[in-house]
């Protein structure tokens, strides 16, 4: 909702200085219509909204972007932070409208009493609907801002979504190889579709992510006779020609980076550039290209019985 707790108003002329992306030593002035700028951002905010979605920071500022109305430079997108935070408090901008996936505050779960721990045990009831496919998925993405659009998908088709933050912690590949050697014994073909930057780090996650993995899973598992697969889904460049997705100069400092140069160029790109709704397209089609529908449909309608026999219990309960 939109709740007003300070006087401000958008300038007709916001004057930015900011560092030239390719040439840091290089300062520019660019002038910015506030009260348009924010116009476009109400109207960008209200269409995800009507998709059910929200956007980061991050998000809105690459629409703002591929729009050509803001330069692409890091001291601008720090101003549109702040432009965006004070628009938020002088009641401008849906406060639910934006999300901050990197500070959550969580609690743990409380009930009225026993029948509404039945409902709730009604509404979150799920079988292994994975159980009878050949493959076995987990979803990875670099950046925690994905999460927002990725996890819903990976939530309806029942598969674990992980948020690496950059390259993926120690624990976090362990747990993870504990699941995957469990399914490879099992005789499934496992499959890690993943996304991140078109940059130095984010190419190289994909053989980070296969190498450790197989460390983990090769001192009980012949990896040779199982079968283990990390697919990039996105970031790659024939979505970012397609999607025009605004690039960044390659980070120079990075250790990958002259390999990734010699290759691509010394241009990098974002995964937050893509569209939401075309994450979540790119993501639920990843995940479609592996599933037998009707086998997976087949274990829907047992939950369903399973979960009207749950229903006529709670009913039983409460004539108690």
């Amino acid at each position: 909702m939109k709740e007003k707790f300070r006087d401000w108003e958008p300038k007709d002329k916001m004057l930015i200085t900011y560092k030239d992306p390719n040439n840091l030593s290089l300062k520019k002035l660019v002038e910015i219509n506030g009260k348009a700028l924010l116009a476009f951002i109400i109207k960008t905010l209200d269409e995800y909204s009507e998709m059910g979605l929200k956007l980061t920071n991050r998000e809105i500022y690459y629409q703002l972007v591929a729009t050509d109305a803001i330069p692409n430079a890091t001291d601008v997108y720090k101003r549109l932070c702040v432009f965006l935070t004070d628009a938020r408090y002088a009641g401008y901008l849906d406060w639910d409208a934006i999300e901050d996936r990197s500070r959550n505050v969580e609690m743990h779960a409380e009930w009225e009493g026993i029948e509404d721990l039945i409902e709730s045990a009604v509404a979150s009831y799920r079988l292994k609907r994975w159980e009878n496919q050949p493959y076995y998925l987990e979803m990875y993405c670099e950046k925690e801002a994905g999460e927002g659009k990725l996890k819903p998908v990976t939530d309806k088709y029942h598969i674990h979504f992980g948020a690496n933050k950059g390259y993926s912690s120690a624990s976090m590949m362990y747990e993870m190889s504990r699941r995957i050697r469990e399914q490879l014994w099992n005789g499934k073909k496992v499959v890690i579709p993943y996304f991140g930057d078109h940059d130095p780090s984010g190419l190289d996650m994909i053989r980070d992510i296969k190498d450790r993995l197989t460390e983990f899973i090769g001192k009980d598992v012949d990896l040779e006779e199982k079968s283990l697969e990390i697919v990039p889904i996105a970031l790659n460049k024939e979505q970012i020609e397609k999607y025009k997705c605004p690039p960044n100069p390659a980070k120079i400092t990075d250790p990958r980076a002259k390999w990734y140069i010699e290759t691509y160029g010394n241009v990098s790109w974002e995964l937050d550039a893509l569209k939401p709704n075309v994450l979540i397209e790119l993501a639920e089609n990843a995940i479609l290209s592996y599933l037998d529908i009707d086998e997976y449909n087949a274990i829907i309608e047992r939950e369903k019985k399973e979960i009207d026999a749950l229903k006529r219990f709670g009913k039983r309960l409460k004539k108690r």
